[in-house]
């Protein structure tokens, strides 16, 4: 046979060396080795029934216990999978886990809506910093490129490893032998479900004690914890990519940000400085014009065309507003300004931080403003937890617009410190038990004759501390404005679980069984 010379032959078995064949055994295993190890294939399948517990503690629940419980037990298992899996921690990495636990505990101590929610919200940020902390060595803490890390860690390590759950999971059910046995297993019970159900239904025909043992087995499992779960997946997802980031090698982070941010400087000096003098010069136009009108709001005295009430609430919301503006343009400002920072960014141009320095300035005179405003009908009207939420949001301002303007003179890491300030702020607000201050308040200030008339209308039961004891006091418009608030408060926690309750409900509950 005549075979043509481009024809390839074929080697055969004799022609390969016993060594070369060892190698090549050795080199290219038939079996490709497991992509997760078996720790990360367990928390996968544990993490999965977060959503499930996130949708009945928070959305079908009322938080109280059963939340602060699930977010502990969430925030100690993220971190025994991080320990388990050899990741390396940093006094950074434990602050954060600190403050989740902290966090997470009061939303079973406090029974204050919107306290419970920026804690909710403020614990599971820091697990996100917690995870972007940990096996991360090139992270030195909060600095200029803090928000470029809060939205990676909060949203890229979530989003980024939404795949790793499910992937991990299913590498459990056929790494090894047992894996396999497993998946066999439930995919028999599976195959098995029709004919079971089937002949189910004829057997209860058959006998009735059967069918009331089997309708009381059925009726026994719920489809609703079954939609929970399949509904909560990708919270579970979502939750575990930032858990699962904890024990990813990290690279540094600086240098994307540097040049993102360097990037980003693309309006001209005199452009931007231009931009912003019209808004100056309304401001000056605006204090020149209203100076006595505002500033009379310092030295207590109302002007004689307004009631107290009308004085107070006039352009208050409006000067809120202004002043988050103004933050906005001044980090706008700071973010697309073009300048050369070869020098380090303390050598910006003068004009720059001039500009930055007077906006935040008047900003600062406004915020002082509205809190005059606000002290004077504080003073005259009693306290409610919009005026002291308001109050303690413009605080939060007043030391950032300080820190902006003290930046401007002096190099120093202004995220860091603005970041402590704001979490020092948060404690106070959430574990100062606000609605039983503000109680404490309007009941002393009636009592000594500063306002007329007392309620207790829009405060939680965190107020059980100041209110529960005029329940047995003989002033009648204090024993009813404490029986009304007692009455909300009961008609509001009807038929809850033991775990939708937190620590102040517990206590006005015990009022009822006293017989308060």
């Amino acid at each position: 046979m005549k075979m043509n010379e481009n024809t390839e032959i074929m080697p055969t078995a004799e022609q390969f060396p016993q060594e070369n064949a060892a190698e090549c055994s050795v080199e290219c295993p038939m079996t490709a080795e497991p992509k997760y190890s078996r720790t990360e294939s367990l928390f996968a399948v544990a993490f999965s029934f977060v959503g499930y517990f996130f949708i009945k503690t928070f959305i079908t629940g009322s938080a109280g216990m059963g939340a602060a419980i699930f977010m502990v037990f969430t925030a100690a298992a993220s971190a025994a999978f991080a320990w388990l899996m050899g990741a390396k921690g940093s006094r950074h990495s434990r602050m954060y886990l600190l403050l989740t636990f902290v966090f997470s505990a009061n939303l079973g101590i406090s029974g204050n809506g919107l306290i419970m929610l920026l804690d909710f919200m403020f614990a599971v940020i820091m697990l996100a910093m917690w995870s972007f902390s940990v096996n991360n060595p090139d992270w030195n803490g909060v600095d200029s490129g803090f928000i470029y890390n809060l939205g990676h860690a909060v949203f890229g390590q979530s989003f980024g490893n939404f795949g790793k759950c499910p992937s991990a999971a299913a590498e459990l059910m056929k790494r090894d032998k047992g894996g396999r046995n497993i998946r066999n297993i439930l995919l028999g019970v599976l195959m098995a479900l029709p004919a079971t159900v089937v002949v189910t239904v004829i057997l209860s025909y058959a006998d009735s004690r059967f069918d009331n043992i089997m309708g009381s087995i059925v009726g026994g499992i719920s489809l609703s914890g079954i939609w929970k779960y399949l509904l909560g997946l990708p919270i579970s997802f979502l939750v575990f990519g930032i858990v699962y980031a904890a024990v990813s090698e990290k690279s540094c982070e600086r240098l994307k940000n540097e040049r993102t941010t360097a990037s980003l400087r693309i309006i001209p000096g005199m452009m931007m400085y231009s931009s912003v003098v019209p808004l100056c010069i309304v401001y000056v136009i605006f204090f020149f014009l209203q100076l006595s009108y505002f500033t009379s709001a310092f030295g207590g005295v109302l002007p004689e065309e307004f009631s107290a009430s009308e004085y107070a609430r006039k352009g208050f919301f409006e000067l809120c507003i202004v002043s988050v503006i103004n933050l906005f343009v001044i980090a706008a400002m700071n973010l697309f300004c073009r300048y050369d920072d070869k020098n380090g960014e303390s050598k910006r141009p003068i004009p720059l931080r001039f500009f930055t320095v007077l906006l935040s300035f008047f900003t600062i005179i406004l915020i002082a403003t509205a809190l005059s405003k606000m002290e004077m009908y504080i003073a005259r009207f009693g306290l409610t937890p919009k005026r002291v939420y308001t109050s303690w949001f413009m605080l939060v301002l007043t030391a950032l617009f300080a820190l902006i303007i003290a930046r401007q003179f002096k190099q120093f890491n202004m995220a860091h410190i603005g970041a402590v300030i704001f979490t020092v702020m948060l404690l106070l607000l959430s574990f100062s038990q606000t609605d039983s201050l503000i109680a404490g308040y309007n009941i002393s200030a009636y009592e000594s004759g500063n306002i007329e008339n007392i309620d207790f209308d829009g405060l939680s039961s965190d107020a059980v501390y100041a209110v529960a004891p005029l329940l047995k006091c003989e002033d009648s418009e204090l024993n009813h404005a404490a029986r009304d608030w007692y009455t909300n408060c009961l008609s509001g926690n009807v038929n809850n679980a033991w775990y939708g309750n937190g620590l102040s409900e517990y206590i006005v509950h015990g009022l009822q069984e006293n017989g308060d």
